[in-house]
């Protein structure tokens, strides 16, 4: 809590009013199941008759459908919501992973030095050569063509999950580990060495304490671009199943028919997620310049 109040006292007025904004995506998202005008994964709840009906201001449109309706007769409103929900999860359910494995390769790499140090941190460099993008294409390539056919559906999220998160421990990786080797010098943990105490409990309880103020900001910086590898992912259709659409899948159906003139298929949904990914990353270098005194000494 001691960390949070001094990024927030450290930040300017649009870092707080972006993090407003990702607390709203995140409501909207957590409560999609019942601010959506319409059960959109029901499909009991369908209408072709409704297909393509534009937003409520047009002279064509109609009130129960404030953003118009899909090819499909999909409330577009709640195609973005539950799009948002799916594609928010996806995002911190990576950004979580990727957190994991990077504090411990950098506390490892950190603490142990040595050719395990080496080992961890070229791996990481030659991984720093790649696109996260194609890294994750690569990763959701490589699980799709071993997973039997008949389970892609259903292990198609954690695959995604799984190739965003190792697409992009790079960063936390690095942080970590520039972190334990100065605070593994420091008095406080040399006196733990004497006392024989192990070296996980001088990780876990000393060490990752004190390297958490950029790990926090990395977190935030990654939430948007790991929707936005999502997004990119899904879009190039090879991302959520379509049976589950994120706000990725929503664009690419709605682009197919952008010619025809239904242009609120893909906008509404486009402006959804820039808004999403231009917030988090607002926020995520709000709470970078808090993180520093210089800056903060200025704010203030």
């Amino acid at each position: 809590m001691g960390l949070l109040r001094g990024l927030l006292e450290g930040t300017r007025r649009g870092t707080r009013l972006a993090l407003l904004v990702v607390v709203a995506y995140v409501l909207l998202a957590a409560g999609a199941r019942w601010v959506a005008p319409q059960p959109v994964q029901d499909l009991r709840s369908l209408d072709l008759m409704n297909s393509s009906i534009p937003p409520a201001w047009d002279a064509e449109g109609r009130r129960e459908f404030l953003l118009g309706t899909d090819e499909q007769g999909r409330d577009v409103l709640s195609g973005v919501l539950f799009g948002l929900r799916l594609s928010m999860g996806v995002g911190f359910a990576a950004v979580a992973l990727a957190m994991v494995i990077g504090l411990a390769a950098g506390l490892l790499s950190g603490y142990r030095g040595g050719w395990l140090d080496a080992f961890l941190m070229r791996i990481a460099d030659a991984q720093l050569t790649f696109p996260a993008i194609l890294v994750a294409m690569l990763l959701d390539g490589v699980a799709r063509s071993v997973l039997p056919r008949s389970v892609h559906e259903t292990l198609g999220i954690p695959v995604v999950i799984g190739a965003i998160a190792l697409a992009q421990w790079v960063p936390f990786a690095r942080a970590a580990r520039v972190g334990t080797l100065v605070e593994r010098e420091k008095g406080y943990v040399q006196a733990a060495q004497v006392m024989a105490r192990p070296g996980w409990s001088i990780l876990l309880g000393h060490v990752l304490p004190n390297v958490l103020g950029p790990i926090v900001v990395i977190a935030t910086i990654g939430l948007g671009n790991a929707i936005l590898t999502e997004a990119t992912l899904s879009f190039l259709g090879v991302g959520i199943p379509p049976t589950s659409p994120s706000l990725g899948t929503l664009v690419r159906n709605g682009s197919a028919y952008l010619p025809s003139g239904a242009w609120w298929m893909v906008v509404f949904p486009g402006l959804a997620l820039a808004g999403l990914v231009l917030a988090v990353n607002v926020a995520g270098d709000g709470l970078r310049d808090g993180l520093d005194p210089k800056q903060r000494s200025a704010v203030s």
